[in-house]
């Protein structure tokens, strides 16, 4: 190891999100030569080798994931349960408590990254070792939903946003957030906030480009540095596409095919998952949609709607199992994405040539699926229901079409769907209306000749330039000005307009900076008068100040006058009787 090299001990939830997560951060760290001790469970180490690219850096610690009654026999990850029993896999790593102490105590790192074991950072702390509190969710999704009171409203000093839930949702989260722990008396958000506050840092994998104002919120908010990791995005895969999915993808033009995929744990309902596939077919792209079987049932076969193999066999595939998603999202022929919004599913899909079609189900996603459709507007969320969370395949045609028809029309599929429309039809109205005379002449001719000669068909999208020559130019007409330039004319003209209001006083705004500033001007005059009236004060104060003194040295001097002017002779008596007084 070299000398500014540290070693650093990783600790993430059992769920393979997690799990991938922190080793491609494992990764990141061992570029530079640092020390990795990686803790995960025994049968999924063989899973997470294939994305260790530097073996002689990164060592595996294998654990057994302790026996809790109510988990399946054979339990390390989220991958083996339903959701409902989550609890006790977080209570099963609650019970490594002492290996993982004594793991550090043996290997001494320097660093601890983690995040569901609320009791690591009191451990760390007593050991001398820094404790960072990795979030694999983003830091808008933890500054929302993070916090042990009703998700009703965004929390206090919240950043501006489209960020929102709707009642299904905020019933949802609120349960799982209010939600007990097993084996330990506190609630899921308790067991968060615990590890968050007891943490050095929090990290997460993102930038200041995209989520800065939520990152700088959360620092406010828990009093502690937000370390911002970047996308921390997986390396390119060195393996090829199988050639199956090569040669299916390799039928289809560029950017005409739907890829839909859900994760490895997602499992919608029955009638959900009826409706998606329904509306995949009525799109009439191809797709491709790698999914789990629905809720309560054994295989996808089970699921299909009726007579859906067979109207699909030529233009989509259902496929059920793990899928070389990355290597897909990259194949030219993918023109659309639909995804549930995991954080990893959205950085691999930014960095491709790709629209999104964002379906949230739950927790972090929601809140994933606003901020890139609302706030950096790069996907189109599937219309659901606020009260129950239903879609259709009606919305699910709708979303698709949104962003395949408008990625089609030739516009760059590089910049958000929301900024390419808006271009697209400004170029289309500005176009009209310059092209408006010559359409109007070129049908003209066209209805002259009638059907004399060849009917060419040419790309209406496609204006030819006319060259103009200078003798040709009537310098008295006036020039035609495009919608666009007349905009801009007339705010200028507005713009004008108001300044001119300004200066005169009469907008809103100049009525309120006159205000102020009479304001400011009695302020200023209250406060020289009060100097006048201390200085005055001052000047009527010194002469009595003045006179105690005085008076009092006069009234001795009065004192020996008066003495000094007596008679001598009485001064006599008075000596004398005093010297009688004191012999007797």
């Amino acid at each position: 190891m070299c000398e500014n090299s540290f070693k650093f001990f990783m600790y993430p939830w059992f769920a393979m999100g997690h799990l991938t997560s922190f080793i491609h951060l494992s990764n990141k760290l061992a570029e530079k030569g640092h020390k990795i001790f990686f803790i995960l469970p025994t049968g999924t180490q063989s899973k997470l080798e294939q994305f260790n690219l530097h073996p002689e850096q990164i060592r595996f610690i294998p654990i057994t994931v302790p026996h809790v009654e109510g988990l399946p026999s054979g339990t390390e990850t989220t991958a083996d349960i339903s959701f409902s029993l989550n609890p006790l896999l977080r209570y099963a790593m609650d019970l490594t408590q002492p290996m993982i102490e004594s793991f550090l105590q043996e290997l001494k790192p320097h660093f601890v990254f983690f995040d569901f074991t609320h009791w690591l950072p009191s451990l760390t702390h007593r050991l001398g070792i820094k404790s960072i509190n990795y979030f694999t969710i983003s830091p808008a999704a933890v500054g929302y939903l993070i916090r042990d009171v009703s998700l009703t409203e965004a929390p206090k000093g919240f950043p501006p946003s489209s960020i929102k839930l709707y009642a299904h949702e905020m019933r949802a989260l609120n349960d799982i957030n209010n939600g007990k722990e097993f084996g330990c008396g506190i609630t899921f958000v308790q067991r968060i906030l615990m590890a968050t506050n007891n943490c050095d840092a929090i990290a997460f994998k993102t930038c200041t480009e995209m989520e800065g104002p939520y990152s700088e919120f959360l620092e406010i908010k828990f009093k502690k540095p937000v370390i911002l990791a970047g996308p921390v995005l997986p390396e390119p895969p060195t393996s090829t596409l199988d050639d199956k999915w090569a040669k299916w993808f390799n039928q289809f033009k560029s950017k005409t095919v739907i890829f839909c995929a859900f994760g490895s744990e997602t499992r919608l309902r029955k009638d959900q998952f009826q409706e998606l596939l329904l509306g995949l077919e009525l799109t009439g792209f191809p797709f491709l949609a790698a999914l789990k079987p629905p809720i309560g049932t054994q295989s996808i076969e089970q699921a299909l709607p009726e007579g859906f193999t067979e109207r699909i066999q030529k233009q989509g595939i259902i496929h059920e199992g793990w899928i070389q998603q990355q290597l897909i999202l990259g194949h030219p022929s993918i023109g659309c994405f639909v995804t549930h919004c995991g954080l990893g599913s959205l950085s691999e899909s930014m960095v491709n040539d790709c629209q999104l079609v964002l379906m949230p189900h739950a927790g972090d996603q929601i809140i994933n699926a606003r901020l890139m459709g609302g706030d950096l507007r790069i996907g189109v969320e599937v219309e659901k229901g606020h009260e129950n969370g239903l879609f259709t395949k009606e919305g699910v045609v709708k979303a698709v079409r949104a962003v395949m028809e408008d990625d089609m029309a030739g516009t760059s599929a590089s910049r958000p769907r929301t900024f390419k429309k808006e271009e697209a039809e400004l170029e289309e109205e500005e176009r009209s209306e310059e092209e408006s005379e010559e359409s109007s002449k070129d049908e003209a001719e066209t209805e002259q000749k009638g059907t004399q000669g060849i009917i060419q068909v040419e790309n209406p999208n496609l204006a030819k330039p006319k060259n103009v020559k200078a003798r040709d130019i009537n310098m008295d007409k006036t020039t035609e000005l495009s919608r666009r330039e007349r905009g801009e004319i007339e705010k200028q003209k507005a713009h004008e307009r108001y300044m001119k209001l300004q200066e005169q006083g009469k907008t809103d705004q100049a009525q309120k900076d006159l205000e102020r500033l009479a304001l400011i001007r009695q302020k200023r005059a209250d406060a020289a008068k009060k100097r006048e009236e201390e200085k005055t004060g001052n000047f009527l104060s010194w002469p009595i100040l003045i006179a105690g003194p005085l008076c009092f040295l006069f009234g001795i001097f009065s004192g020996i006058l008066f003495a000094f002017s007596r008679p001598c002779s009485q001064r006599a008596e008075e000596v004398g009787s005093s010297q009688t007084c004191s012999k007797n």
